[in-house]
C-alpha cells in the first residue's frame, strides 16, 4: 500500500512521499520538503472536488484559516482519478481530535458562528443541487401517513408495527409543528435571505472533522459535504450532538445557542428556523421509511432494538424545546 501511494503521489504531483499512516479520514504521509500531507478518497466529481476549493479559499480570504489547503496535481487539477473515485491531497490536519466535553461544545458553538460569519455571501455555480425544506418536510409527513395506513390495515401487527403505531402520532404532530413555524412569514424571509445572499454550511462539523491545534484552538476540515444552505442547518445538529454527547451537568442548550450567537446572531426568522429543525424527526423518519419501503421476509430483534433507540434518544432531545427561541 506504501509503495503504491507514494507512486501515486510522485506522478500525480511530483512529491516525495514517506512514512505513511492510515487515519480514519486518509492517509498521513511525510514528503521530501518536510511538510505533512494527507491523501483522501472521495467519491465527488471533479466539479465538487472544485466546489470544495472555491468554499474553502472563499472562507480563508474572508478571515476563516483555521483548515488546509488542497495540493495542485502537477497538471494543475485539483484531484486525480484512480479505480473510479477521486483523490485529493489535502495539507495534514492536527492529530489531536478534542473529547467531545461540554466545554468542548460552546468552543465549537463560537467556532461554528465564525465559519458561518465568514462563509456568508459565498456564492458558486458548482454547488450540489439540493431539495427546498418546506416541500421535503410535507413530503416526508405524507410518506409517514402512507406507512401508518399501511400498517392499519394488516391483519396482523408484529412487534415492529405496534412500536410505530404507538409512536407515530407524536412524530406526526412534531412533523406538523416542523411544518407550521418553517411555513411562516419570517423563516420564509429567512430561507429567502440565505438563498440570496449565499451561506456556506458544512453539513458534518462533528467528531474527526473537529481537531485541536496546539495552541487550543479548534481546527475544521471534512468538506467534502458542504453545500450553500441555511446555518440552521449545522447549528441545529450541533445542538442535538451536544445533548446526545454530554449529560449536561454545567452546561445547558441555552448556553451553546448563547455562544454560537456571540459570534452570529439570529434574527427571528432563523430562530423559527432552528425551532423547526430541531422538531424534524429525521432519525425516525429515516429508519422507519428504511423498515417499510423495502421487501422484508421477517422482523428483527436488531430492527425494533434500532428504532426503540432512537425513541429513546429523541425524548432525550426534547430538553432542546426550552431554548429561548
Amino acid at each position: 500500500m506504501a509503495e503504491d501511494c507514494s507512486k501515486l503521489l510522485l506522478e500525480h504531483y511530483g512529491i516525495k512521499a514517506y512514512g505513511w499512516e492510515r487515519t480514519r479520514t486518509g492517509l498521513l504521509c511525510h514528503s521530501d520538503t518536510g511538510k505533512r500531507w494527507e491523501l483522501k478518497k472521495t467519491d465527488l466529481t471533479a466539479d465538487g472536488v472544485r466546489f470544495c476549493a472555491e468554499a474553502k479559499a472563499y472562507l480563508w480570504e474572508h478571515g476563516f484559516q483555521s483548515q488546509g489547503c488542497f495540493c495542485p496535481t502537477t497538471t494543475g487539477e485539483l484531484s486525480f482519478f484512480q479505480d473510479g473515485h477521486s483523490y485529493v491531497l489535502e495539507d495534514a490536519p492536527p492529530a489531536e481530535i478534542p473529547a467531545e466535553t461540554e466545554e468542548f461544545f460552546l468552543s465549537a458553538a463560537a467556532f461554528l458562528g465564525q465559519f458561518h460569519q465568514c462563509g456568508k455571501g459565498f456564492q458558486s455555480d458548482l454547488a450540489p443541487k439540493r431539495e427546498a425544506f418546506l416541500p421535503f418536510y410535507e413530503k416526508k409527513r405524507i410518506e409517514l401517513l402512507k406507512i401508518q395506513k399501511r400498517i392499519r390495515k394488516l391483519s396482523t401487527y408484529d412487534g415492529l408495527d405496534l412500536l410505530v403505531l404507538h409512536h407515530t402520532p407524536v412524530y406526526l404532530t412534531r412533523l406538523e409543528q416542523a411544518i407550521e413555524r418553517l411555513s411562516s412569514p419570517a423563516a420564509q424571509q429567512a430561507l429567502s435571505y440565505h438563498q440570496t445572499t449565499g451561506y456556506l454550511v458544512h453539513r458534518a462539523f462533528k467528531g474527526d472533522h473537529l481537531r485541536l491545534k496546539k495552541d487550543g484552538s479548534l481546527y475544521l476540515t471534512g468538506f467534502f459535504s458542504c453545500a450553500l444552505g441555511s446555518p440552521m442547518e449545522d447549528l441545529a445538529a450541533l445542538l442535538r450532538r451536544f445533548v446526545k454527547k454530554t449529560e449536561r451537568l454545567r452546561i445547558q442548550p441555552q448556553d451553546i445557542l448563547d455562544a454560537y450567537e456571540g459570534v452570529y446572531p439570529l434574527s427571528q426568522g432563523e430562530r423559527l428556523l432552528l425551532s423547526a429543525m430541531l422538531s424534524f424527526p429525521e432519525k425516525y423518519l429515516k429508519l422507519v421509511n428504511t423498515f417499510y419501503n423495502k421487501r422484508r421476509s421477517c422482523v428483527s430483534t436488531a430492527m425494533q432494538e434500532r428504532l426503540l433507540a432512537c425513541i429513546q434518544a429523541d425524548e432525550r432531545q426534547q430538553v432542546l424545546s426550552y431554548l429561548h427561541i
